[in-house]
């Protein structure tokens, strides 16, 4: 029979699996354990009868009709194991979340909850502050995978030997120009009919068609890589005595160089999709981050021209452009290899015009209508990807060389 966990069954099967003591467990299971939103089944259990206290995220993969799991929660446990294997790797450690039990058959993972943290969504909207030095330790940790793994033999050899290392090299561009030109009348059921929009105006745009088919083309698989690095998909240390809590904003450079056994204040959690694959896809993501923050403060109401309604916006884009500023510097210091790739700028402004895309089509499949947002989303991604030299300026304050 499937085991499926509940409130109530989690702390019988912790104490099952040896994670905690029968004996620990608190007369009434209901007040240590809550429900979390998310794509698999999340729960957080406060063991706050032992010594320590404990405090643990339970989650189980979500299970399809019939009855199997895509294993993306197993991948992830592979991931976490894998990364302990060389010194060099190690390092790497300290931005993870820590993983301390992978259970095969029933798919679920158990990590340890981290308290002092918050996701940098959350920081960013409920704060509408955008310290450069957060930006900079995002673009720290991410070039700090991107580089232990780049062009690593030791790491392909590994890959490839996973079973669903036989499927297709992550490319997004591909998969969605695929996607978007094999449209089914399944579709129409999934989005709201003025969500039928979006795909009309994507078919009789084949400039932007052919951008998003070149940048599939030019994807270079190379390293580690996330692949969904949203911002509620990166955990910041919050303490009351924190610089970034005060006035001052210390300096780039000293960030940047700050000695690695020093304990991070970023963690990247959530890797069930990463991939071998384009570093440029990573940090598209991050700068579609920032431009999302940008276009859902926009008024909302159709009758205003959208070239207005961008001149409106209740976060202007230059509040934001020092942090994207930061992103990149901090993420070219410490990966200074990248520069070898001519084009790599490039890709991250198309990259990031192409997550802006996906994220209407995700919009429209959880029923969100078709709105400015939506209609400013689509006309700021397809200048990314049809103009990226002619958009570094607005978005790093730099011009791009020519060829």
């Amino acid at each position: 029979m499937r085991f499926t966990l509940t409130t109530q069954n989690v702390l019988s099967y912790l104490a099952e699996q040896k994670i905690c003591r029968s004996d620990d467990l608190r007369q009434d299971p209901l007040d240590s354990v809550e429900s979390r939103l998310g794509k698999n089944f999340n729960l957080l259990v406060h063991l706050n009868s032992t010594q320590p206290p404990q405090h643990l995220l339970v989650k189980q993969e979500s299970r399809n009709r019939s009855g199997q799991v895509m294993g993306d929660l197993g991948r992830e446990w592979q991931l976490y194991q894998q990364l302990t294997q060389l010194p060099e790797w190690q390092i790497l450690q300290a931005w993870l979340p820590e993983a301390i039990h992978f259970d095969a058959d029933r798919a679920i993972l158990i990590l340890n909850y981290l308290l002092d943290y918050q996701d940098l969504e959350t920081f960013y909207v409920e704060t509408k502050q955008f310290p450069i030095e957060i930006a900079a330790m995002v673009g720290l940790s991410l070039a700090t995978f991107h580089r232990a793994t780049w062009q690593n033999s030791a790491f392909l050899a590994w890959f490839h030997s996973l079973p669903e290392s036989s499927e297709p090299a992550a490319n997004p561009a591909a998969e969605f120009y695929q996607e978007m030109s094999e449209l089914t009348p399944e579709l129409w059921c999934k989005v709201p009919r003025e969500g039928i929009q979006f795909y009309r105006l994507y078919q009789r745009d084949s400039k932007l068609a052919a951008a998003i088919a070149d940048l599939g083309r030019a994807n270079r698989i190379c390293c580690l890589t996330h692949h969904d690095l949203k911002f509620n998909n990166i955990l910041l240390a919050i303490h009351p005595t924190d610089p970034i809590a005060g006035s001052g904003v210390p300096g780039l450079s000293p960030l940047v160089t700050t000695s690695p056994l020093l304990p991070p204040r970023i963690r990247l959690i959530d890797w069930e999709k990463w991939d071998w694959g384009d570093p440029s896809f990573d940090l598209g993501t991050l700068v579609a981050g920032y431009l999302k923050l940008w276009l859902k403060s926009l008024p909302l109401s159709r009758e205003i021209e959208i070239e207005t309604v961008l001149q409106w916006a209740g976060l202007p884009l230059d509040r934001l452009q020092p942090s994207l500023q930061a992103l990149l510097q901090a993420y070219q210091q410490a990966f200074p290899e990248i520069g070898q790739d001519g084009n790599f700028l490039q890709r991250v402004v198309q990259q990031a015009g192409l997550v802006l895309c996906k994220s209407i089509q995700t919009r429209l499949y959880y029923q969100e209508p078709f709105d400015n947002v939506s209609i400013a989303m689509l006309q700021v991604g397809r200048t990314l990807l049809c103009q990226p030299q002619s958009s570094l300026p607005t978005l790093f304050g730099i011009v791009a060389k020519e060829d």
